[in-house]
């Protein structure tokens, strides 16, 4: 599995298991500067292409960001 840059925040693990059909959910949050949120990104992709080859594993990444700034964001702060 390809090593994260420095300026990659090592993961914090999240789980959960689904009651319905018992399948685990595994959440990593990242966390990156602004001024490297690209090449994070890309850096966290190639991380998770280890994971293709193991049967049901699949990934999304999805860019998160606190409520102050989404409300800045937004023009409400």
């Amino acid at each position: 599995m390809p090593k994260l840059p420095d300026f990659v925040k090592p993961p914090q693990i999240f789980t959960t298991i689904s009651n319905d059909n018992g399948e685990v959910k595994a959440y990593g949050l990242y966390e990156v500067e602004d001024n490297k949120s690209h090449e994070g990104y890309v850096a966290i992709a190639k991380r998770m292409t280890g994971y293709f080859e193991a049967e049901g594993v699949k990934y999304k990444i999805e860019p998160l960001m606190s409520i102050k700034e989404s409300l800045n964001l937004l023009g409400l702060v």
